[in-house]
């Protein structure tokens, strides 16, 4: 049994969160382990996930000095055998503060295949340098990153786990349909093509028919004005509904027909694996791992990203045909439990332990 810490910056309602929660309690079953938060105030996660929770859980006080104060004294006391970390903070954390203390293995983790010039520089030096392993959860990452002259030997690509907790909900043919997207109000989820191709679709595809659609977009960012601003401009108000924030994501996937991502980049997309799970049709861009998660005309459709048109015309394919739309949504479930369980992830990870960490 090994003792394991895992570092993250907050336990809020990011991707990287509900996977670090996720890590902790799969590890938890055969191995000591205690999940360290930096940011103190955030507990949404917790409050709202039933896990087993056989995992220690701390939350750091202070400010970020403090912060890293009480790190070092949880790793001096526990002597952790590894210590893995999520995202560029405690990366750097893991990194210098977990080698100080003598941790035998420090897992740097980058969740992302896009990063501004200068926190490139810094990942790649704490990759190259201080840390043992770096995990990526998507092998689209790997060329990027060996472009970008990361050790490549030192890069481990274990994709993100899903937590099956239900059946999936059952589909069938109704009046309106309801397309969703989940994710944040900001740029690189490109709403604003996601919009354009719904103005298309209800323009000349489904103009002279007798089609009933709902466009749910679920989310919150610094983008939430100018995205109901375009939606207003492009005379969609009567189609589209913006929640923001909500305090449960899951029914909107549960009463929902069809799943869209615009996004212009992606590592692995939590949002599309949670549709998946859903037993939703996805149409995304073929960016990141999504062409891992969609396969064309089996469980969805992969576009380019910005193609408005293409995006319309297979919304259009899945909204005029029931049996295909049911049908792929079925296929979607299948094939994420089949790849993505977390008995898939949990295996991956002991694997990971049992190969480089002995």
């Amino acid at each position: 049994m090994k003792n394991i810490a895992i570092s993250i910056n907050s336990l809020g309602k990011g991707g990287a969160e509900k996977q670090s929660l996720l890590l902790a309690d799969t590890l938890s079953k055969k191995h000591k382990v205690t999940l360290i938060v930096f940011d103190s105030s955030s507990q949404e996660l917790i409050l709202k996930n039933n896990l087993q929770k056989n995992f220690k859980l701390v939350f750091l006080n202070g400010n970020i000095l403090n912060k890293a104060l009480l790190f070092h004294k949880i790793l001096k006391k526990n002597q952790f055998d590894i210590l893995f970390s999520y995202l560029a903070l405690t990366n750097l954390f893991t990194a210098i503060i977990g080698k100080i203390n003598n941790v035998k293995y420090c897992i740097g983790g980058i969740r992302s295949v896009r990063f501004r010039f200068d926190k490139l520089i810094l990942q790649r030096l704490l990759h190259n340098y201080l840390l043992d392993y770096s995990i990526i959860n998507n092998f689209s990452g790997v060329n990027y990153f060996e472009k970008s002259k990361y050790d490549i030997d030192k890069i481990i690509v274990i994709p993100n786990g899903i937590d099956f907790n239900q059946r999936p909900p059952i589909r069938v043919d109704r009046e309106l349909i309801k397309i969703l997207t989940v994710a944040r109000f900001v740029e690189p989820k490109d709403y604003f093509t996601a919009i354009s191709s719904v103005k298309y679709l209800v323009k000349y595809l489904i103009k002279n028919n007798d089609i009933k659609i709902e466009y749910t977009i679920v989310g919150y960012g610094i983008l939430e004005k100018k995205i109901k601003d375009f939606i207003k401009l492009n005379g969609l108000d009567n189609v589209f509904k913006v929640v923001i924030n909500p305090t449960n994501v899951s029914s909107y996937y549960e009463d929902a027909d069809i799943f869209i991502l615009t996004s212009l980049f992606e590592g692995t997309s939590n949002s599309v694996m949670e549709a998946l799970a859903n037993a939703l049709p996805v149409i995304a861009t073929n960016v990141g791992d999504n062409k891992y998660l969609v396969q064309n005309d089996f469980n969805g459709y992969l576009e380019k990203i910005k193609d408005y048109k293409g995006i319309a015309t297979s919304l259009y394919e899945l909204i005029k045909d029931s049996e295909k739309r049911i049908a792929f949504g079925m296929n979607s479930y299948k094939h994420i439990f089949d790849k993505y369980s977390t008995d898939k992830f949990e295996k991956r990870y002991l694997d990971f332990i049992q190969t480089y960490c002995n």
